[in-house]
């Protein structure tokens, strides 16, 4: 499924911008619309898929009293609000959302001392919200205690993959609580960005090859 976000500037009687949502899924030739979503403004995203949505986080100046995370049923098209954690700060400017262990996490790389990982154990409990992984601040690396810190993944062995805005990728033990860096290739750019990966017993090559048969067999009808 492909989502499509247009952005339009209503001028009257104040001047705001509403989000409009299309939806386009594989081997369908249009786009449906799912109407006016709340959606983030300047600010990178991605989304994270997980349980058949994709959810991202808002920004509460846009949307008021809204519910921090929002989620896109990809088969109903319809948006439902999920809690955050209980007094969870409600400045999302260094929120990241993602998927550690086919759990939806949460982290706030603004708090004061830790850098802490909220897992929703029960995916749509709120009360399930877990502080999993507390990272002090202290013990990260001179270079990182002061950027912006996006956990990626857990490991098998329960290491945590962590990058940074200054491009410094490291993997962090909970049990020894250390770091060890992550050498990137030197062809990277200056603009790094990464994502969790799950691999597919379908390679692209396969994949095109089943449209490729799907489409002779409607031909040929």
């Amino acid at each position: 499924m492909v989502l499509r976000i247009t952005r339009k500037k209503l001028t009257y009687p104040t001047s705001i911008l509403r989000s409009e949502g299309e939806i386009c899924i594989f081997g369908d030739s249009e786009w449906k619309s799912i109407g006016e979503i709340p959606f983030p403004d300047c600010k990178k995203f991605f989304g994270v898929s997980l349980n058949g949505a994709l959810h991202w986080i808002l920004n509460l100046d846009d949307y008021g009293d809204a519910d921090l995370i929002c989620a896109l049923d990809i088969d109903s098209k319809k948006i439902r609000p999920m809690s955050p954690p209980n007094g969870f700060r409600r400045d999302t400017t260094e929120m990241t959302l993602g998927v550690l262990r086919d759990c939806l996490f949460i982290c706030d790389s603004m708090t004061l001392y830790n850098l802490d990982i909220w897992v929703m154990k029960e995916y749509g409990v709120k009360d399930s919200w877990t502080k999993e992984i507390v990272i002090a601040k202290t013990s990260l690396p001179s270079n990182l205690q002061n950027s912006f810190l996006q956990p990626i993944m857990v490991s098998k062995d329960g290491e945590v993959l962590i990058s940074s805005d200054s491009n410094v990728f490291v993997w962090y033990d909970p049990g020894s609580k250390s770091f060890r860096k992550v050498t990137l290739p030197s062809r990277v750019g200056s603009e790094v960005e990464a994502v969790c990966s799950v691999a597919s017993f379908d390679s692209l090559s396969a994949i095109m090859k089943k449209e490729c048969r799907r489409d002779q067999c409607s031909t040929a009808r």
